[in-house]
């Protein structure tokens, strides 16, 4: 059976694989009317083609009470 060993994620250590996509940078601002943090542009992907563009965002909410008034 192999043995599998559990280690800290940190970017350096996963360089080698691609980009670690982490929320904790400063590039975020407030949406939706500031009940959400959007975490913009966190990752680099290649795309190919004509005009092929990637973009990774990530957002963190907070909930709304229901019902909805």
């Amino acid at each position: 059976m192999t043995r599998i060993v559990a280690r800290p994620l940190t970017r350096e250590g996963f360089a080698p694989f691609g980009d670690v996509i982490d929320m904790g940078g400063d590039n975020h601002y407030p949406i939706n009317g500031g009940r959400a943090e959007r975490y913009h542009d966190l990752a680099t992907a290649e795309a190919t083609g004509p005009n092929a563009r990637v973009l990774i965002s990530m957002v963190r909410g907070t909930p709304y009470e229901l019902p909805l008034k």
